[in-house]
């Protein structure tokens, strides 16, 4: 199965807790074994952000619509094949 499709069907609603939101889109890319053009950062993977700057609900608003964006990207591009 692509993998945009996959994700776009199991893409968790934007949740409250923050917390565990984060680990919710997590868990989509560990399945898949983080490919090189995921939308996901990881606190403190590739990256110097820190647990205060990650746990935020600024830093959760910002990688779910990164999420959404890169699932429309992704819609995009196939449909244009």
């Amino acid at each position: 199965m692509e993998i945009s499709i996959y994700i776009k069907k199991n893409f968790p609603k934007l949740n409250k807790n923050i917390i565990q939101g984060l680990i919710e889109l997590n868990d989509l890319w560990v399945k898949l074994d983080f490919p090189e053009d995921s939308p996901c950062i990881l606190q403190g993977v590739k990256n110097n952000i820190s647990p205060q700057e990650y746990y935020t609900e600024e830093n959760y608003i910002y990688l779910y619509n990164r999420h959404l964006k890169w699932i429309r990207d992704k819609s995009d591009y196939l449909n244009a094949k």
